[in-house]
């Protein structure tokens, strides 16, 4: 564990035991306000016609408050507080370490032999099924959503249709979710012109399946222009490389699709300004066994 630097130790230290002081000079000067000695008498605020009286603090309610305070040092006696142990010798830190002993005690024997379970085998397995979206709900969904189907407006793909950057052979899924993805489609502003930039986008229009009208005055040169600058990555047939995670043009499945914009403008976008994205490597993240079971649901889920 990584201790806190002296300086933020003493800070931390400092700053809790000034409150702490603080509340009991505030809870002794403020038990009775100065006046005339007489408990009916006001303290002269007065405020919509609701005056205030000046009398004391009920005893109780004064003595539970010191009583907390009382608690709060004992507290930290018995628990410690930032690098200093306490009566109990306890850490979040060791806790967590005795939860992880206690859970791999457990569930070791089971992730191991998943672990050495093809992913094919373990698609028909419920036991390792039903681990496998435990995971994917405590890790994916924030990217993915609880229903698979990603957020395009931000680039998380959707994991419920056939449209697979990188592959989606039970392979290909594993090596994406213990590795990582790293995507990047370059801009093309400087290299192209503006005329050029429009022109390409037609024609990524006519190679798709939407409901645009491609311009076919501009779709033959945006074909040139795209032969000479985009095939390399998507092909010349348009459907994109496994190998470079490009996107297949020819469907109307779009891994980057703003909703405020037309299809027309989002591509155009697109080829101007081009787009990055990242898949974390989530096997050095929640470890090798649980991805593993990750990638047997998600490949699973591939296959309905």
């Amino acid at each position: 564990m990584n201790k806190i630097p002296m300086f933020w130790n003493v800070w931390i230290i400092g700053l809790t035991l000034t409150v702490i002081i603080g509340l009991v000079i505030i809870l002794h000067f403020t038990r009775k306000m100065k006046g005339d000695g007489e408990p009916d008498k006001t303290t002269g605020h007065v405020f919509d016609g609701i005056e205030e009286y000046n009398k004391p603090l009920p005893k109780w309610w004064l003595y539970l408050f010191y009583g907390t305070i009382i608690y709060a040092f004992l507290y930290i006696g018995y628990y410690g507080y930032a690098n200093i142990e306490g009566v109990a010798k306890w850490s979040s830190a060791g806790q967590l370490a005795q939860e992880q002993e206690e859970y791999e005690a457990k569930f070791g024997a089971v992730f191991t032999e998943f672990n050495n379970t093809p992913l094919a085998e373990l698609a028909n397995n419920k036991q390792a099924q039903a681990m496998g979206e435990q995971i994917f709900r405590n890790n994916c969904v924030i990217c993915h959503g609880v229903n698979k189907e990603g957020q395009s407006a931000y680039g998380f793909p959707n994991l419920t249709d056939n449209d697979w950057l990188h592959g989606s052979s039970a392979q290909q899924i594993e090596k994406t979710i213990q590795e990582g993805r790293r995507g990047a489609m370059p801009a093309h502003k400087e290299s192209l012109t503006n005329t050029q930039l429009k022109e390409v986008t037609e024609y990524v229009l006519s190679l798709s399946q939407n409901d645009q009208k491609p311009k076919a005055d501009m779709v033959i040169a945006g074909k040139e222009v795209f032969n000479s600058t985009c095939a390399v990555c998507h092909g010349e047939d348009g459907k994109g490389k496994h190998d470079f995670g490009s996107a297949n043009l020819t469907d109307d499945i779009w891994l980057f699709n703003n909703p405020n914009l037309e299809l027309r403008e989002d591509v155009y976008f697109t080829v101007k300004n081009g787009r990055k994205s990242q898949m974390p490597a989530w096997g050095k993240i929640i470890g090798e066994k649980k991805a593993h079971l990750a990638a047997a649901y998600i490949y699973a889920e591939s296959l309905k």
